[in-house]
This record gives C-alpha cells, structure tokens and sequence, in this order.
C-alpha cells in the first residue's frame, strides 16, 4: 500500500500544482440566457483570449479568436471592453466567485445584461 502511495504522489502533486499555479487557464461561462463563452486567461501575460461563444442548445456558434482588450487586471478581478460593429460590450470576470458580468451597448440607447456561472477548465 505505501508503494502505491508513493507512486501516486508525484502525479497528485502534478495535478495539483498545474491548477493552482496555472499561469493559464480555459475559462468556460454559460449565462442565464443559454449562451456560452469559452476564454483562455493568461494570469503571467494579463491577457483574456475570447476563444468561442455558442448557444447552449445547439444553434449559433461563433469562433472568435481574439484577444481581448483588458481594462483591469487583478488577482480576483478582470475587466474587459469588447467593440462591436453597432454595439459594445463591457464584461467583468469576478474570478474568487466564478462569475462573469456582460453588458452589451447600442447606439439606438438598448441594453442588454447577462450572468454568467463560470468553471475553471
């Protein structure tokens, strides 16, 4: 039994070591609204890489790839402004609660928010 323990050890350090020393992350958030959006947060660099969003229900899908431009960068909080054509979006990752915050522009005075429930991937 302690030789199985032994041999086991390094892999639960490893594990353990890359998820909470990770100097990257897959951020997956899915909304009330049915909408997910899949980032790459890199904690060294202060970089959020916005991967690809989607509805939950297998509609629309859309693969981004780009970064996007970071506002604020700390420990527990992220801040992002995202420009669209014929809209803006603000999104505010709360990353100690898993949760991220967006909310969406138009130049005609509408706006939309969404909550997201977020996983470290």
């Amino acid at each position: 039994m302690t030789k199985i323990k032994i041999l086991f050890l390094p892999i639960w350090l490893l594990m353990f070591s890359q998820s909470v020393f990770a100097e990257q992350f897959l951020y997956t958030c899915i909304s009330d609204k049915n909408w997910m959006i899949n980032f790459q947060i890199n904690t060294k660099k202060e970089t959020v890489f916005f991967i690809s969003s989607g509805d939950t229900t297998g509609g629309s899908s859309h693969q981004v790839k780009e970064y996007e431009n970071v506002l604020e960068f700390t420990k527990n909080r992220i801040t992002v402004y995202d420009p669209y054509p014929g809209s803006e979006s603000y999104r505010t990752f709360f990353l100690d609660e898993n949760i991220m915050l967006n909310s969406g522009h138009y130049p005609d005075k509408n706006f939309h928010n969404q909550i997201f429930n977020c996983i470290r991937g």
